[in-house]
């Protein structure tokens, strides 16, 4: 009887993993397709002097640094992720959590004396926002926290100038009509200023990227 219900079972997860296992190969390969379609844009955009590459966790993304041609932002980080659409069975989470894809921006200015010290704006309940501004904290001498409002939303601030936050709050604005914000950043001790943003697709990430540089610029 035990034997008879044993076999039973494990036919079912037989017969269940088959779509899974077809559902793997096939989405890993559009998602291989994106990121690398993304990286040659970047390539050809940026026209990059040196370029350094991640790997983040297996198929959902990677971080980039790039040396580029423009003295006014000679680096530019890129760190895109997106969820393990991969995982058959996780997809439900996915959909229910209405999880996308994040693109975040870092731009080292020319100097970072262009910048006036650090601070932080962000949604306090995404996980790896919250993890980044931990460390962002740990490495401030004197920090300040505020509730800041945005077109209606409500963000955090971690901040060490007021200077700093004014011009945090400037890119987050600036940002927040090209796509939903999570996090901008001015951080004086990185020398670099940027955001990090949810996507719908990869093909809206250049666009973020041509704005990074652009606020970097204007310093």
């Amino acid at each position: 009887m035990a034997s008879g219900l044993l076999g039973t079972a494990v036919l079912v997860v037989l017969i269940a993993s088959l779509p899974s296992v077809a559902w793997f190969f096939w989405m890993r390969r559009v998602m291989l397709r994106r990121q690398a379609a993304l990286v040659r844009e970047l390539e050809e955009r940026l026209r990059p002097r040196d370029k350094q590459y991640w790997l983040v966790g297996y198929l959902v993304g990677f971080a980039a640094r790039y040396r580029t041609r423009d003295p006014r932002a000679p680096v530019v980080w890129v760190t895109y992720t997106t969820p393990p659409y991969h995982v058959f069975f996780y997809l439900p989470a996915i959909i229910l959590g209405r999880k996308r894809e994040r693109l975040e921006v870092a731009v080292e200015p020319r100097s970072p004396r262009l910048l006036p010290g650090t601070a932080y704006v962000y949604k306090p309940r995404i996980a790896t926002i919250a993890l980044r501004v931990r460390k962002a904290r740990a490495q401030m001498r004197e920090t300040r926290e505020a509730e800041v409002r945005l077109d209606g939303s409500k963000y955090r601030a971690l901040y060490d100038t007021p200077q700093a936050l004014e011009l945090a709050q400037r890119i987050a604005q600036e940002t927040m009509d090209k796509a939903p914000l999570q996090m901008s950043f001015v951080d004086r001790g990185q020398n670099t200023l940027g955001f990090s943003v949810a996507l719908d697709t990869a093909d809206h990430a250049w666009p973020l990227v041509k704005h990074a540089l652009e606020l970097a610029s204007r310093l």
